[in-house]
This record gives structure tokens, sequence and C-alpha cells, in this order.
């Protein structure tokens, strides 16, 4: 598959029709997020190149890990074997270390993966104030009430780092919530292939463009190399894929709901966050329709339907759904004489 990405998917340097190219200078706080919300509205990724100053360590250890990020080396983390996927085409989970998974980035057997370590840091600078997430859950609340009224799985939903062994491959996916995503590469490298349409899609076409990639990739996966050159649709039909070359220091945000690929040819660590913003809410239908039909195949994590279904429902309302926090009257409204 790596060789079929380096044909099909040719990495790009600059800016096209369906990915900008941010580079230093940067503008202002507000210019930059105005610019970055606009071009995701109108479903194109964004790479902010140099956009931090990168603490290049010579390799990852817990050491690092724990002082620079607060990952305790036995914190208990679900690693995902990337080099094995049953038969629902999801990774086979267990449960280490962080030791331990550390400890296996010296094994070239291995091909594991930890996807969901909480962090206490939101992204990267200023980009907590495009999530308009945050604010909605600011006047509303949840079941489970932390912090401040976010539900646990919101919480770490918006604050993850990823941690990947050397040549690890995760196929086509997408985020199933229709959140945008910004990816902050701390060490390592990675190679982010970000898929777009061949052509404009009606809101009732959109799911021809999802089924064709996602499924036809699918196909992809479990066919051999001799088999590119076959008759019928071809994933090209539906999708352009160009390659993302993600170094210390660089920024992507993608779109809501955009289907993409990484592999990680060397050990590598990343932040990242998921967010919804009230100009890209015309993305999510599609999005989230697909991953309620075909989810399996669509997201490389599992997602509750019911929190995100809450969760939309409090940010588009912006009202408590918690009774205990509605104002009662402490007398009768009707008058008493």
């Amino acid at each position: 598959m790596v060789s079929r990405h380096a044909r099909e998917d040719p990495i790009l340097l600059d800016s096209n029709d369906h990915v900008v190219f941010l580079r230093p200078p940067f503008p202002d706080d507000a210019t930059l997020i105005e610019t970055i919300v606009d071009h995701l509205a109108h479903n194109r990724g964004i790479k902010l190149e140099g956009f931090q100053k990168p603490e290049i360590v010579e390799s990852l250890t817990c050491d690092y890990m724990s002082k620079r990020w607060n990952v305790h080396p036995k914190r208990r983390v679900d690693v995902h074997d990337g080099g094995v996927v049953n038969k629902r085409c999801l990774h086979p989970r267990s449960v280490m270390f962080q030791w331990q998974f550390i400890e296996g980035l010296s094994d070239p057997k291995r091909s594991d993966k930890v996807l969901d370590i909480p962090m206490s840091q939101w992204g990267g600078p200023p980009f907590g104030l495009i999530n308009d997430e945050c604010d909605a859950w600011n006047n509303t609340s949840q079941e489970h009430s932390w912090p401040a009224g976010m539900s646990r799985e919101q919480w770490s939903d918006m604050n993850w780092g990823a941690e990947h062994h050397a040549a690890v491959y995760t196929e086509h996916h997408h985020i199933g919530q229709g959140k945008n995503t910004v990816i902050v590469a701390e060490q390592g490298c990675k190679l982010w292939t970000a898929y777009s349409p061949v052509r404009p899609y009606t809101r009732r076409e959109v799911q021809e463009y999802y089924n064709g990639t996602l499924e036809l990739c699918a196909n992809d996966l479990s066919g051999s190399e001799e088999d590119v050159e076959e008759e019928g649709p071809q994933r090209l039909d539906y999708a352009v894929g160009y390659t993302l070359l993600m170094l210390p220091g660089d920024c992507y945000f993608q779109p809501a709901g955009a289907i993409h690929a990484v592999y990680t040819p060397e050990a590598s660590f990343t932040r990242g966050s998921s967010f919804w913003s009230l100009s890209t809410m015309h993305q999510v239908e599609p999005a989230r329709l697909y991953d309620a039909t075909y989810g399996n195949l669509a997201t490389n994590t599992d997602r509750n339907p019911v929190q995100v279904y809450k969760a939309l429902v409090c940010m588009m309302l912006n009202l408590p759904t918690n009774p205990e926090r509605r104002v009662h009257f402490s007398r009768s409204r009707l008058p008493s004489d």
C-alpha cells in the first residue's frame, strides 16, 4: 500500500485547490484563525509549516514523555496492533504500561500505535479559540460533569497524543463525528495523505463520494499489487489524494469528515485535537451518515453515537441538559388572591 500511495498520491510541496500552505511570517492570531476557519468551511486543508519551534530529541524515551508531556511510564495505554487487522477491519487491542510500549520501539517486528494519550495542552495555541464546542460546553452540562460540565469522552477527544512505532500504516478512514482535526507534529515524521473529491458533489451525491472512496480503498487493502490495473471503478474516479510531509513544528488542519491515510516511517509522537466549528456544521451530516452505516470501515477509533448526538445538541442549542440546573421558582407563579 505504501508503494501505491507513492504512485497515486504525490507529496505536495505547495498550495493547490485542496490544501493551502501557510509559512512564516504568520499573521496575527485573529487573522490566522479567520483564515483557517474560512478554508475549513470550504473543505480545504491547511498546513502551517514551521509554526512551532521544534524540540527534537534523539529518540522517544520514557524520560522525555514523562518530563515534557507528563505521561508517566506506568500509565496504562491502549495499544493497537498496526500489523494485524481482524475481520471487522479493526486493529486488535491490548493494554500495557507506557514503558512497555516505549521499550518496543527497538523491536523491528512490532508495529503498534497508541491513539488516545490525554494531553494537558489543547492543540497548538491559539487554536483553542476555534473550538465552538468549548464555549457551548461552558454553558451546558452532561451526566458526567467533568471537568466544568464536559464528559470524559468529549474532553479526551479534544486533547490527545498519539505514539507510533516505525513502519505503521493506518488505512483510509475519516473522523466519524464530523469534527475538524488539528495535528501537531512533535517528534519523528509522518506521511499524511489527504483525499478530496475529484469533482463537486451535491448534497444528494455526497454519499457517492464516501461510498466510492472508502469502499474501493477497503478493497485495495485486501487486493494485491497486481490487481491495481483491473477494470471497473477505481478510487481515482472519486477522490484525488495528496501526501503531506509532517515534520516537527508543522501543524495540519483537516476539514470535517475528510478521508485520510497515514504512514509513519519512523517512531513518532504527535499531538492533536478534534473540534466542531459552527462554520463547518454543513460537513457534519455526510460524515455522521456514513459513519452510522459503515462505521467499522470508516474510522480507526471507537465512537459513542449517543454521546456525539448529545454533544451536537448542546453545541447547537447551547442549553443546559441537566434538570437540576434549571431555574425553580420559590413560590407559585399564580396569584394567591
